[in-house]
């Protein structure tokens, strides 16, 4: 579902809170649609996630007050042609011999792959991910 938002999704906490004596795990995973584009993870989308919801960190803070582990979706080796990070670093996108894009091969959707070999990927993916 690529249409969340931060009201939503607070709701859904509250939801599984109440669920914990029926289900085994207490992690809850913020999944793919709250970010502006694939590469972009530390963007939202404006109308799900207007200033004053608290962005991640509210979102973080809504699932801990409920007494869960909060977490969150993303592929960091991977991007949307549209994104901001294959505007801006083009040269961190795979390519072949003959500089074909290669394809990173997630759900289906052609998303440029990006090149883990790269110090200055290692380090956006890393960057990302401690965020």
């Amino acid at each position: 579902m690529q249409n969340i938002d931060s009201s939503t999704l607070k709701e859904n906490f509250k939801e599984l809170s109440d669920l914990k004596s029926k289900i085994t795990s207490d992690a809850v995973i913020i999944d793919d649609g709250y970010m502006t584009s694939w590469g972009d993870w530390s963007s939202l989308k404006p109308k799900g996630f207007p200033e004053n919801s608290g962005g991640m960190k509210g979102l973080a803070d809504s699932i801990a007050s409920n007494e869960m582990i909060p977490g969150i979706w993303m592929a960091p080796y991977a991007c949307d042609k549209n994104s901001k990070l294959a505007k801006e670093h083009p040269d961190w996108i795979i390519r072949n011999d003959q500089g074909r894009i290669a394809n990173s091969a997630n759900c289906g959707k052609f998303f440029y792959g990006l090149d883990a070999t790269n110090p200055a990927v290692r380090q956006y993916a890393f960057t990302c991910i401690c965020r």
